[in-house]
């Protein structure tokens, strides 16, 4: 197999980069959809979810970005307590972001250079598995606190408290198994 491209500094042949591109352009796509198709009232809540290795953090990222060229503002909440964006390992949080993320080669622990608001709960691991109880108590913390201070807001006229978007990134932990 000859190769021709490199990804992440593996080398990779072109049946796998021309996958690559076709389903960077399928995220596109969905992206945009979700931005620019769905109503403008209320904004949409997105949870990306599938299994482990699947690129939910990465489509996040995208769908954050291009959300934000419509909207100025986006929540998201990251309950991948395994690899989280925003955070050391072991934590859930809850971002208000202002400015898109250009860095994309980080996996985690990136400083959202234009983040208006921050909250996040110590879960303690990096998987669900030992107390998912209580890692569902703070998820629903978080969301709660999103819903009544950034989604149920009636001031139309003021975009600065509008209700905005939410990208909820998910674990791979959709079997009840790590």
């Amino acid at each position: 197999m000859e190769s021709t491209g490199c990804f992440s500094g593996v080398v990779i042949g072109a049946a796998a980069e021309e996958d690559a591109a076709a389903r960077q352009r399928e995220w596109e796509e969905a992206a945009d959809a979700v931005a620019y198709d769905s109503c403008t009232r209320p904004p949409p809540i997105v949870v990306v979810c599938g299994p482990g290795n699947s690129g939910k953090s990465a489509f996040s990222r995208l769908l954050l970005n291009t959300l934000l060229q419509r909207y100025h503002k986006v929540g998201y909440l990251d309950i991948d307590v395994g690899q989280p964006e925003f955070t050391p390992p072991g934590f859930v949080s809850l971002h208000v972001l202002e400015e898109q993320t250009k860095d994309f080669t980080v996996l985690y622990l990136r400083n959202p250079k234009s983040c208006s608001y921050s909250r996040c709960y110590f879960f303690g691991d990096v998987c669900a598995k030992r107390n998912p109880k209580l890692l569902l108590a703070f998820i629903f913390g978080l969301y709660e606190y999103f819903l009544k201070e950034f989604y149920f807001c009636n001031y139309v006229d003021d975009p600065e408290k509008s209700a905005i978007p939410l990208v909820i990134n998910t674990s791979g932990w959709v079997k009840g198994e790590t």
